[in-house]
């Protein structure tokens, strides 16, 4: 029997699409048409830890780019009225300008902590808040003092509400804005004031401190279906791993709301009917109607201190429950709304989010917002007195009201409230919104760098001179823009990214770059980085080739074949024009098919891998609209960061969730009838885990594969339409592998026709599974795809699709050394030795005699010999051409100029080349083969 899995780890199985079908471990899914049903609760797991970083060499803050690339240094200028930035790392010659409309966010790395010793929140008309003591009200001002002492005197007709707290001053929400401060799973957007998911993942948001009463509003608009969602409270270790001590959660299926809490480590839990209700909840109902769609308006009331808890829907009240008490001013944690139903045909939104201090009223049936008071409002405890606060001096309130004026001590008041004015000022549009360290949230009219320090001008107290600590974030607000093709990229070791111009790398391991194409250069040490991906040049050479020769080192160059005999290979390549290789450095040569090389090593395609698979029953988590160019025409943003072969996935906003749904994936014009799919897979903090699906297309599913830590779970995911009964397996590694392994090496070898594959993991055959005797034929699809564990972060590299000649390790005996293997293109083989090959036919000496072979009818040529380690060096990768290894280079001019390991010296454009890779990922030695 298969052990168990571990606790808190659940597949990747939002984006299989396999309907009314459940693995083990996952959460239940069903589907209905194009909708999914998500069954169980929010997928709880281990708490996390934040990881503790030493700052970042090039510099303390970190610039992220509208085109979602980042670059640590440090903050030099900023002029919006030349619309311009400045930043200086440290391993750059000089600062470097780039156009403020390329920025999205600067944050500051050195910013302090929130002060415990501020105990109000002052909130302002819009979503604008600030933590600071109130010193006095005087008139139309109210004079505040920040943490550090500096004053800032606001106007009063600018004020919402002030909050006085019991422990540290509490936070607010008032939006959405935009996304900052929030996490999610991937696949959430910003747009008209709503928050807007094309992936079926969490979002949510951290607090530190909230008031001790305090409302919960959002309203949610599932895109017409069926209303399934939960809204999780207080869970302080991380937004989106579920309920943990001291949470909440609340979740609405149909008419059905439940709300469940920890106790006593058992969940406390309680369920109600709406429709059942007194009048019933009919609207929530009909929303999974067609052509119905009602947004849900939420209100949550809580008492922290009370041990209370109440829902109200759309204005109406649906539950009163009572909670574990809390003690004064300790109230906080997070705030994470996920949907449980999805349709792929339909975003769902939430907008109307407001987190704020309760007064402790409760709105009548049908009162959707709080009553519009006729004066200002003051709350001491659960007394409320209204009139015109006209002072607030020397720890009194005074109050002027129609039976006389009183006074009130501060200390004793909760909540003020301020009446809206008739006519409020008008005010002038941000330009961008700052998140203050010591808590609080604001935005700039107007923003500038003085001396040190940003300037910021303000709609309620004119200009702020906030320093550097004092800002966590700056988000600037401007039109979206989008890098040019001819952008280059240079990528930092430490997974920066800066967009320009390539100029020059030399000797001496400096690297000449422009931001723009008429701005001055500034050279780089290429010590920190780990090479440079080069955009579109003009006369890109066309990939029409009818060969790939793979070499011994891992090397690979896509041409027309010249000749090929006994002592060379010449091969006439669109890169590199004609050369000559010594023959002992070919590995195999794979051949044109039906209008395609049918080889990949992810790297010159890596953009159609990452737009994934097209079909519907793949996608019927993930929100992809089609171009309707074809199976692999998706228009999509990638989650992944690719460089050097290599394609990584992380957690949105740091938080280690991978979104829903992200897969690497292709469907080949051509594919081999035998043919061998390679790759590794690293993860950071918990072992391996991933899926595949493997050989599938739109109307044939093919297989499934789950690897976890102590083996694998292997699905036929259509065994009726081939007349075979449900095959599931369950494999274990049983100490053939080492278990809870960080890095997987995967080797799969497939015979399409009749269904066979063997899975080889680190070198070592785990099982063969394949058709039985009698059975009829399989026919595999041309579809792969390689899905991440939907928590873990991971890297999957080295990737290989290719012929395979049909030799399976540890269980085929390999040839004799004299023996080379050709294999045809309808599966057969046949060993001996090749003399000669031309672009029209093969002279092969096999056991039958000396074989005359058309081209037309090879797959692949696979020469004896084994891997031969090359020397350390760079690796060039070309654009669909293949990958040289060089021990020397040089780029200048639009040429490059090398020493390649297996041609010897060349000149080639540099519009041929994709990637320039300082340090590349060494080739992997599984079975005398390099993986490139």
């Amino acid at each position: 029997m298969m052990k168990a899995l571990p606790a808190g780890i659940v597949f990747a199985l939002a984006a299989i699409g396999a309907a009314g079908w459940f693995a083990p471990g996952a959460a239940a899914q069903v589907i209905f048409g194009g909708q999914v049903f998500i069954g169980g609760e929010v997928a709880s797991g281990d708490d996390a830890t934040d990881d503790r970083t030493e700052p970042d060499p090039s510099g303390p803050q970190l610039l992220e780019f509208s085109d979602g690339t980042r670059l640590h240094g440090a903050l030099t200028a900023l002029n919006l009225g030349r619309q311009e930035l400045g930043w200086q790392r440290a391993d750059a010659s000089a600062p470097l300008a780039f156009p403020l409309a390329q920025v999205h966010r600067l944050s500051m790395a050195s910013a302090s902590g929130p002060d415990e010793k501020v105990h109000a929140t002052v909130k302002f008309r819009g979503g604008d808040w600030l933590a600071a003591e109130v010193v006095g009200i005087d008139g139309g001002k109210v004079r505040l003092k920040f943490a550090d002492g500096r004053p800032c005197t606001a106007d009063r007709s600018s004020l919402e509400w002030i909050y006085f707290s019991k422990g540290a001053a509490a936070e607010c929400y008032d939006g959405p804005t935009s996304l900052a401060g929030w996490t999610s799973g991937g696949g959430w957007s910003y747009r008209d004031g709503e928050l807007r998911a094309s992936a079926a993942t969490a979002i949510g948001r951290r607090f530190e401190a909230l008031p001790d009463q305090v409302e919960y509003r959002f309203e949610v608009d599932q895109g017409g279906g069926f209303n399934a969602f939960a809204l999780t409270l207080h869970n302080r270790n991380s937004v989106l791993r579920g309920l943990g001590v001291g949470s909440l959660q609340i979740t609405l299926r149909g008419t059905v709301l439940r709300v469940s809490s920890p106790s006593g480590g058992e969940a406390k839990t309680e369920q109600v009917d709406l429709s059942k209700s007194s009048p019933p909840f009919s609207e929530l109902a009909e929303n999974g109607a067609p052509g119905k769609k009602r947004p849900v308006l939420f209100r949550v009331f809580e008492d922290y201190t009370g041990g209370r808890l109440l829902v109200f829907i759309n204005g109406r009240k649906a539950m009163d429950w009572k909670i574990g008490k809390g003690a004064a001013g300790k109230n906080g944690g997070g705030f994470c709304w996920q949907p449980m139903s999805w349709n792929a045909d339909s975003e769902q939104t939430l907008s109307r989010i407001r987190i704020v201090p309760w007064d402790g009223r409760l709105p009548t049936d049908g009162e959707s917002d709080a009553e519009t008071s006729a004066g200002d409002q003051v709350f001491a405890g659960r007394e409320m007195q209204e009139g015109k606060i006209a002072s607030l001096a020397a720890g009194k309130l005074k109050i002027a009201m129609s039976a006389g004026a009183i006074e009130m001590p501060q200390s004793k008041v909760t909540l003020v409230r301020f009446r809206r004015p008739e006519n409020p000022p008008d005010e002038n549009p941000p330009v961008a919104r700052l998140r203050l360290a010591r808590r609080g949230e604001l935005e700039a009219a107007g923003l500038d760098w003085r001396d040190g320090k940003f300037v910021v001008r303000t709609n309620f107290a004119g200009e702020l001179a906030l320093v550097p600590s004092a800002v966590r974030e700056i988000e600037f607000l401007h039109a979206s823009w989008t890098p040019p093709k001819t952008n280059d990229v240079i990528v930092f070791k430490n997974g920066d990214r800066l967009s320009g111009v390539l100029d020059m790398i030399g000797d001496g391991g400096r690297l000449r770059w422009r931001i723009g194409k008429a701005d001055a250069p500034a050279e780089f040490e290429t010590a920190r980085a780990s090479g440079v991906l080069i955009g579109f040049r003009e006369q890109q050479p066309v990939a029409k080739s009818r060969v790939v020769a793979r070499f011994r080192n891992g090397d690979w160059l896509a041409g027309d074949l010249v000749e090929l005999d006994k002592e060379r290979l010449i091969l006439e390549s669109p890169a590199t024009g004609r050369i000559e290789i010594a023959h002992p450095w070919v590995q195999a040569l794979s051949f044109y098919q039906v209008g395609q090389l049918p080889v990949s090593d992810g790297a010159c395609d890596h953009e159609i891998w990452e737009r994934g698979m097209a079909f519907e029953a793949v996608n019927s988590a993930v929100r992809i609209a089609r171009t309707g160019a074809g199976l692999n025409s998706l228009v999509a943003s990638s989650p992944w960061r690719y460089f050097d072969g290599a394609f990584s996935i992380e957690g949105t906003g740091g938080d280690g969730n991978v979104a829903n749904g992200a897969h690497l994936g292709r469907v080949f014009e051509a594919l081999p009838q035998r043919v061998e799919l390679s790759f590794d897979v690293t993860t950071k903090r918990m072992p391996v885990y991933f899926s595949a699906r493997l050989f599938s297309e739109a109307d044939n599913p093919g297989y499934m594969l789950q690897f976890h830590s102590q083996g694998l779970f292997f699905y036929d995911m259509s065994p009726r339409l081939h007349g075979r009964p449900a095959s599931q397996q369950q494999v274990e590694f049983s100490g053939k592998v080492p278990a809870d392994a960080f890095q997987r090496h995967i080797r799969l070898l497939a015979d399409r026709p009749s269904g066979m594959i063997a899975i080889i993991v680190d070198g070592v055959l785990i099982t063969q599974i394949g058709s039985k005797p009698g059975e009829d034929p399989r026919y595999l699809g041309r579809g792969l795809m390689l899905i991440p564990q939907a928590s873990m972060p991971c890297t999957f590299s080295n990737l290989w699709v290719g012929p395979w000649n049909g030799q399976i390790p540890g269980k085929t005996l390999r040839p004799e050394p004299s023996h080379e293997t050709v294999v045809f293109a309808n599966g057969d083989e046949a060993r001996g030795t090749v003399r000669t090959v031309t672009p029209t036919a093969v002279v092969f000496d096999s056991e039958a005699g000396t074989l005359d072979l058309s081209v037309e009818r090879l797959t692949m040529i696979d020469f004896r010999g084994e891997f031969i380690a090359g020397q350390p060096g760079t690796r060039l990768r070309l654009r669909g051409f293949g990958a040289l290894s060089v021990s020397s280079y040089r780029i200048e001019n639009g040429k490059v100029t090398c020493q390649s390991e297996v041609a010897g010296k060349l000149t080639l454009p540099l519009a041929a080349v994709q990637e320039v890779v300082f340090s590349p990922l060494a080739p992997i030695k599984t079975d005398g083969k390099a993986t490139p």
